[in-house]
């Protein structure tokens, strides 16, 4: 969350521009680093501490790649528009999918500190843990605390930070424990653009690649849902392969019903209020008619 501070007591350290140096192995199918013009690309964080008159001061320092593998808490960190419509509408659908579980929850962009002294926090794009005991407003998920971990990861590629998703991840989440682990994976290559499924499952300690289904689905097995993409939406579908909507499409799906619903009913009152006027147009006639009989 963002904090307001006094405009005259807030320092923006001026870096510069360089050529962005990787500390963490990348894998061989990707591209080289992208030329980084914007020190804060990755996001910025607040350093608070008392200057020599006793006065707090607060100083603005950008995020390094380091920082968005193992974040702290307040990091604000930089996040595409699609990326942020993709995690709302996954966290949505897996709120629907574990809404009876009480123990379950459903996290987004949430830090989670794992039991392992020789591992360090990360902050998954969603993640979802089961056997909570009580729901809380975290800030950073404890697995000691509380006594469970995030049992399923999503994570959402960004061109800037996708070789920590697709190599540091994989191996640190296999290490903390987490059995499942899907990357959905959006980058650009000569030109063209390219989307895709990424699907991992824990056994013997390390994790075994998913296999998608004909139409390259992959199946989310402690959700019950199958993640696709369709040309450039990413979508779930439900065990019987009905599309899942987002909160938005599925509003206008329903207000479009309702105006449906509505216009129908118009349309038989209408339909009714015409007959009836004939009917009563008739029976006017019928009385003069019996009228001039007599």
């Amino acid at each position: 969350m963002a904090i307001p501070l006094p405009q005259s007591r807030l320092k923006t350290k001026v870096f510069p521009l360089a050529r962005v140096e990787h500390r963490t192995k990348r894998p061989k199918d990707l591209e080289p680093p992208i030329q980084i013009h914007d020190p804060y690309v990755y996001g910025w964080r607040y350093l608070k501490y008392t200057d020599m008159h006793g006065q707090m001061q607060y100083e603005h320092i950008p995020l390094t790649i380091e920082d968005i593998l193992h974040p702290q808490e307040d990091d604000h960190r930089m996040h595409a528009y699609e990326h942020e419509n993709i995690c709302r509408y996954l966290g949505n659908v897996f709120q629907k999918q574990t809404s009876s579980d009480p123990q379950s929850v459903v996290l987004l962009d949430v830090r989670t500190a794992w039991d392992k002294q020789d591992l360090r926090p990360h902050t998954p794009d969603i993640s979802v843990a089961f056997k909570v005991k009580e729901v809380k407003n975290w800030s950073t998920f404890y697995e000691r605390e509380e006594g469970t971990r995030p049992n399923l990861i999503v994570e959402v590629t960004s061109p800037e930070t996708r070789h920590l998703d697709l190599d540091d991840k994989v191996k640190e989440y296999a290490k903390a424990g987490v059995e499942y682990y899907f990357i959905i994976d959006h980058y650009q290559r000569g030109g063209k653009e390219y989307r895709r499924l990424l699907g991992y499952h824990l056994r013997d300690k390390s994790y075994e690649e998913l296999k998608g289904n004909e139409q390259g689905w992959l199946w989310m097995e402690p959700l019950r849902v199958w993640l696709a993409w369709t040309g450039d939406k990413l979508v779930c579908y439900d065990e019987t392969w009905q599309l899942m909507l987002d909160y938005a499409a599925e509003s206008k799906a329903r207000a479009e019903e309702s105006k449906a619903r509505a216009e129908e009913t118009k349309a038989r009152l209408e339909a009714e209020q015409r007959v009836e006027a004939v009917e009563a147009k008739l029976r006017q006639l019928e009385e003069e008619l019996r009228l001039l009989r007599k």
